[in-house]
């Protein structure tokens, strides 16, 4: 039952992103390009992001940079690998009192019943590496998501693109999203190691 509850945690903050479309639009001067990097027992990757990317904030809590994320790839080993040229970076405080989380957490209800004995989520800091259907190489039927959390205030409140990362995070990859009914089955859970470099001006 626990894997459930959590798996319903992680549904309502992909409703959370998934659901807010965007355009794409970034700043005309001084981009930096970032390389965030990650790696553990059974996976290890990278995305590459602009920090002048335009995000869209559709609350105090969420904001998405549709575009912003360029390059990445995840190597899972046997499991699998996912790459691609476009990806979307998310900055997401995970808070009790975010009001969009909560009326997304209602529509799905609505739409496909209450899940029982459901638990609110922990909160955190999360840095999402988003794929959409569309945008995956080749393209699939299913998004792509993957979520470094981070522990409460790692980004200070600000939900900017993050220039500096603590050196572990948890992540959960999804390369299954079935929007928006299920995430499907996590393929990695476990936590990595985690760096951010600034690899062009």
């Amino acid at each position: 039952m626990a894997f459930w509850k959590r798996l319903f945690v992680v549904v309502a903050i992909s409703f959370a992103v998934l659901l807010v479309q965007g355009t794409v639009t970034t700043a005309p001067a001084q981009a930096a390009m970032y390389k965030f990097t990650f790696n553990g027992e059974g996976v290890d990757g990278y995305m590459i992001y602009d920090d002048s990317a335009k995000g869209e904030k559709k609350s105090p809590y969420m904001t998405q940079y549709y575009g912003g994320g360029r390059d990445y790839k995840i190597d899972l080993a046997e499991k699998g690998m996912f790459e691609g040229t476009v990806s979307n970076a998310v900055v997401m405080l995970a808070r009790k009192e975010d009001k969009t989380l909560s009326k997304i957490k209602a529509e799905h209800d609505k739409a496909y019943g209450k899940e029982e004995k459901r638990q609110d989520f922990e909160p955190k800091d999360l840095f999402l590496l988003q794929v959409r259907s569309f945008e995956r190489q080749p393209k699939s039927k299913y998004s792509l998501v993957s979520y470094f959390k981070y522990p409460i205030e790692t980004f200070h409140g600000s939900t900017e693109l993050p220039t500096s990362f603590p050196s572990t995070a948890e992540v959960e990859i999804f390369p299954k999203v079935n929007f928006p009914r299920t995430l499907g089955e996590a393929l990695f859970k476990g936590q990595v190691q985690t760096k951010l470099e600034k690899i062009s001006d």
